[in-house]
């Protein structure tokens, strides 16, 4: 088998949801694995096509969407991973401008107001709302969507019936444990 896989970046999510399980299970059972990144352009999943199965985390650019579902039509499988809810995302995350589908203020103790998130300013609310419904698509259109709990399931199930959740993990091999050291009281 070999799978392709899409790393939107190079942070936790991209290591732990992505990198980090597939390379694991290439290296028990051989499964043969390809890396895309961001900066490939779509036609970059095309030569993909040798895969058996393309994993793409939050898939909601137009033109990636396109370039997937021509792989899907030629019966290559897809999943769609989700870690986040996309359609609720808080203003407060860095998300926010990828998915964020409305202009932002936050009224102030004082009372004046601070606009945090404005159209054409620092959002672009109309590509977000085109995002919102490729967000839809993909998640319409794979074959599988996973996500990190049953909360997350139960929203995407509204779009997809074969949701798994695939908790967050981390790999104790990479991580030394520090000694625990009992206390009367614990601060955190």
């Amino acid at each position: 088998m070999k799978v392709s896989y899409f790393i939107r970046d190079n942070g936790a999510c991209g290591y732990y949801r992505m990198k980090l399980p597939i390379e694991t299970m290439t290296s028990m059972n051989g499964t043969k694995s390809m890396k895309i990144t961001k900066g490939d352009k779509a036609d970059h999943v095309l030569k993909a096509l040798d895969a058996d199965i393309i994993v793409i985390p939050r898939l909601g650019e137009t033109e990636l969407l396109e370039a997937v579902l021509k792989v899907k039509n030629m019966g290559k499988k897809i999943v769609v991973d989700h870690d986040d809810n996309m359609f609720c995302i808080s203003p407060l995350s860095p998300h926010y401008e990828e998915a964020g589908i409305e202009n932002v203020k936050y009224k102030m103790p004082d009372g004046s107001t601070l606009d945090v998130w404005t159209d054409g300013k620092n959002i672009d609310l109309k590509r977000n709302k085109i995002r919102q419904e490729n967000f839809k698509k993909a998640l319409k259109m794979a074959d599988m969507v996973t996500t990190t709990t049953e909360i997350l399931a139960g929203i995407y199930r509204g779009y997809n019936t074969n949701v798994q959740v695939l908790p967050n993990c981390v790999d104790v091999n990479l991580w030394k444990k520090l000694p625990f050291e009992k206390r009367d009281n614990v601060r955190i």
